[in-house]
């Protein structure tokens, strides 16, 4: 697939002429298409895409029930001896529900169908292990009272760790690391750091680790929340506050979606570590160290296969390209086997 003029070559002189070479190529063209590599290795099954497929054709009618997917895809234990506790856990065949919201490229969610970054891993998972994920939408402040209280979900797919989530989450080992920096309006005055932020108002989703890090070390700023990131960043756009502390990746491309034109990013930030981890609720621990199984059975191309998958967009609408590549190839790196790869 990567190198179709050898192949049209080697057929032609060892094989057979009855095509000529523009067909040929043409045929590899095409070939490429349907097959579509770069979607996922060929062979490779997607289950939240058979989970949706099967959910159509109960919508149509034409199957009764969708619970028969139970053992359905193949799953192999891959990555050395499983402890008791994890097989005993797998053994009980735990329906997982998962906390999504739309945070590209991290999820997309559209309808029915959950898409993004963090997705393609939890995709993995579910399949190298048999199992059963399904995602439920939510906002943020819900989903981590629900986990905390283990009535739902059951897993939150990225968050920042800290000592107070350790105590009522299980945590995986980092493998996303995403710089947090200041936005703000392109006609703002100047803003160079947390300490011109005092006496402003900054706009942040409620239950975001930020808000809880600003009420305690920068208690002279005004915290205004929201549900969502979308909300936040609205808000800053309309002048109703004056900055709003996240992500460069996901506040970068809310921009970009919502079409904002008057957004720049004005500094980095160290108030929160970049690394990411997934959570679990604390009394499933087997499900965060499945998952470090997982991570640890991944080599450098496959991490580097979903970040290119993810990671390619452009960045427009006030955010620019310099000052996202400057925090980018700092701190948004894909941890590998627990290193850290900063610039």
């Amino acid at each position: 697939l990567a190198h179709p003029e050898e192949l049209v070559d080697l057929i032609l002189t060892k094989y057979s002429q009855k095509k000529n070479r523009e067909h040929l190529l043409y045929e590899a063209r095409e070939s490429l298409k349907l097959i579509r590599p770069n979607g996922g290795g060929i062979g490779h099954i997607n289950p939240g895409r058979i989970g949706h497929m099967a959910k159509v054709l109960k919508q149509l009618g034409q199957v009764e029930t969708t619970d028969g997917l139970d053992g359905f895809i193949y799953a192999q234990e891959s990555f050395g001896q499983l402890s008791p506790q994890e097989r005993e856990w797998l053994q009980q065949k735990h329906r997982v529900q998962v906390f999504v919201t739309h945070a590209p490229p991290l999820a997309y969610v559209r309808g029915e169908q959950v898409e993004g970054l963090v997705i393609d891993y939890l995709n993995r998972f579910a399949t190298e292990f048999g199992i059963q994920i399904e995602y439920v939408p939510s906002v943020w402040s819900d989903a981590i009272t629900g986990i905390m209280n283990k009535t739902g979900p059951d897993v939150l797919p990225l968050i920042s760790p800290d000592p107070q989530r350790r105590t009522s989450m299980a945590l995986s080992q980092p493998y996303l690391s995403m710089p947090t920096v200041i936005f703000t309006r392109s006609d703002s005055e100047y803003i160079g750091g947390m300490g011109d932020l005092a006496g402003r108002k900054v706009s942040l989703p409620k239950g975001f680790l930020a808000q809880s890090v600003l009420k305690n070390d920068y208690p002279e700023i005004e915290v205004v929340l929201t549900a969502t990131i979308q909300e936040a960043v609205e808000l800053l756009s309309r002048g109703e506050v004056d900055a709003y502390i996240g992500s460069l990746m996901l506040t970068s491309y809310t921009v970009k979606e919502l079409g904002l034109e008057n957004i720049k990013v004005v500094a980095p930030t160290t108030i929160l570590s970049p690394e990411h981890v997934l959570a679990t609720r604390k009394d499933w621990p087997e499900l965060a160290s499945l998952f470090n199984r997982m991570l640890d059975g991944m080599n450098a191309q496959e991490h580097a296969e979903i970040r290119q998958r993810w990671l390619s967009m452009r960045y427009e609408h006030g955010v620019t390209q310099r000052e996202i590549l400057q925090w980018v190839l700092l701190g948004l790196t894909v941890l590998l086997v627990g290193a850290f790869l900063f610039t």
